[in-house]
């Protein structure tokens, strides 16, 4: 009858549905674990090394540093500063998401560079964005548009160079190809720029469907351009204190060596590009 408490095979069922879903609830705490624990792994790892980086060759930054603090602590800034518009750029790709989890991403796998392999902190960058909620082929797709709008930023930041009559004629012509690179933040074009760069890897690099719409690249882009121009300030900064470079000359130049180390694909972080 109605209203009366359920018995028998009714309860039986109630119990075997409850056991499910109780051995069913520590899975989910395992996978939180698990990633906790490799995030952890990744952040000690990546300030390990490059705490290792920076104590091989400290006796030369400290000859260089002395007695201009004031300078150091700008470039710092600086550099701090470009490395939370790089971040903004990234997060800029998953409107919706949650964006501090996204951004943690990118700063584990900033970290995760500094640890042998090369390729940890691409592989960072993108695995923990499931913590994001975001599906792993959405984030290894949204990253490879991320990568071309960091080398659009750069490019776009290399303008100065033309307005200094005593570069070379290549870098000032260069100067105004980075700046041409703002067309590939128009999406049709960036499609096709992808499209030909899978023609020439023989491969397809992103399905254009996936491809983030034009005010995430726009975005993503505008960020891109304020790290870059922030990063190259920086290098400015420091290179006033063993040179005597025009400021706006140091940043161009380092966004355009930037640029072009990052596009090397042959070279492990456009190894001797940049530095030539």
């Amino acid at each position: 009858m109605s209203g009366e408490p359920t018995t028998g095979d009714g309860a039986a069922g109630d119990e075997d549905a409850a056991g499910s879903v109780g051995d069913a609830a520590p899975a989910p705490r395992r996978r939180s674990r698990v990633a906790t624990l490799v995030r952890g792994v990744f952040f000690v790892a990546g300030v390990a090394f490059l705490v290792l980086t920076v104590a091989r060759t400290w006796p030369e930054i400290t000859d260089v540093i002395a007695g201009h603090t004031p300078a150091v602590i700008g470039a710092g800034v600086l550099a701090a500063g470009s490395v939370v518009a790089f971040a903004q750029a990234w997060v800029a790709m998953f409107p919706g998401s949650h964006r501090a989890r996204v951004a943690a991403s990118f700063y584990i796998g900033q970290l995760a560079k500094y640890i042998p392999g090369g390729m940890l902190g691409i592989v960072g960058q993108v695995a923990f964005m499931r913590d994001a909620g975001v599906p792993l082929r959405h984030a290894a797709t949204a990253f490879v548009v991320f990568a071309f709008t960091l080398v659009v930023g750069s490019m776009m930041s290399a303008f100065p160079l033309v307005l200094d009559a005593d570069v070379p004629t290549i870098l000032r012509l260069a100067g105004v190809g980075g700046l041409a690179t703002v067309v590939l933040a128009w999406r049709p074009w960036f499609v096709t720029a992808l499209s030909l760069v899978s023609r020439v890897l023989r491969r397809p690099v992103v399905p254009p469907s996936t491809i983030a719409d034009q005010r995430q690249i726009t975005l993503s882009v505008v960020w891109s351009l304020g790290g870059a121009v922030a990063s190259g300030l920086a290098f400015a900064v420091a290179a006033d204190l063993v040179a005597e470079v025009p400021p706006l000359t140091a940043m161009a130049a380092f966004g355009l060596a930037w640029a072009v180390g990052f596009v090397a694909v042959p070279l492990p972080a456009g190894l001797g590009l940049r530095e030539a």
